[in-house]
């Protein structure tokens, strides 16, 4: 789920940061990558560490420096065929939008749910056909999905994902199943889980 990167940038320090070189690096590292999205790398979370600082340099016209710098993020890139847990957002006759607090891209087609499954449009959720049973996809439920693929939008190679309810311009998506056994609300599998889920929803609320 989450992977180390090494990127390479130039930092700018100001003057009156140059007493604090190291902790300044660190902290314009953070500002400008972190919760920020880099096309075929992932979501960047936070600086692990430094491994190379270059020369600084000082431009005419401009007090600060500019240090050339190798740095390694955490970042958020779950690989195919992962299973992670998070919450269904919303439900619509496309699919399943999925969050996991910190993400929100997240969609499951309506083809890659349990089958058969039918959509309940007066109260907007997907009830899955079982042994006689309607197996009820609720929303600020936990569930649990496979990855099938992750996606980069960028300006010159946009997609068109109006169909999974998501922004046009989401820098990546992540496409989900849950056409397996074990896989769907977590409800389905663990009787104690349901209620806990329960219990935790109305905490929150």
């Amino acid at each position: 789920m989450f992977i180390l990167a090494l990127l390479e940038d130039s930092v700018r320090i100001p003057p009156e940061r140059f007493n604090k070189e190291l902790h300044s690096i660190s902290d314009e590292i953070n500002k400008k990558y972190s919760n920020r999205v880099l096309l075929d790398v992932g979501l960047c979370i936070c600086l692990y560490d430094i491994v190379k600082l270059g020369d600084a340099f000082v431009f005419p016209g401009d007090g600060a420096s500019f240090v050339q710098t190798k740095f390694r993020m955490i970042v958020f890139k779950p690989f195919v065929g992962e299973v992670l847990v998070g919450r269904i957002l919303n439900s619509s006759e496309d699919g399943v939008h999925v969050s996991m607090a910190f993400f929100e891209h997240i969609f499951i087609p309506f083809t890659s749910l349990q089958q058969p499954s039918t959509f309940h449009r007066a109260e907007k959720k997907w009830l899955w056909e079982y042994s006689g049973y309607q197996l009820s996809m609720d929303q600020n439920m936990s569930i649990r999905f496979r990855v099938d693929a992750v996606e980069f939008n960028s300006p010159s190679h946009p997609r068109k994902i109006n169909e999974a309810n998501l922004e046009n311009d989401a820098p990546m998506i992540i496409i989900g199943s849950i056409a397996e056994s074990g896989l769907g609300m977590l409800s389905w599998w663990s009787p104690n889980t349901e209620e806990d889920t329960k219990t935790e929803t109305k905490e929150n609320q």
